[in-house]
């Protein structure tokens, strides 16, 4: 059994808006796929956002692609494309 980093890896970012949502939550809550292949393939993190919705996410880029900037304090932060 091999050790997956990323437990509260995240947990810095709740409370932060990514687009116009909240961010609520962030649960290191791997998938079936990802317990399988032993991290090699699949989403260890689930995401709940203000507006209701939740995703499923390996990398924050992919929250990112789907609702926009990470907001932090007043300032738009665009962490990828630097």
């Amino acid at each position: 059994m091999s050790y997956h980093f990323g437990k509260g890896e995240y947990n810095h970012l709740i409370g932060k808006n990514v687009g116009e949502f909240k961010i609520i939550n962030i649960e290191y809550k791997p998938d079936n796929t990802y317990s399988i292949t032993d991290g090699y393939a699949g989403k260890p993190h689930f995401l709940t956002l203000s507006n209701g919705e939740t995703m499923m996410f390996r990398n924050f880029k992919e929250v990112v692609d789907k609702y926009g900037h990470l907001q932090i304090s007043d300032i738009f932060v665009d962490v990828f494309n630097k």
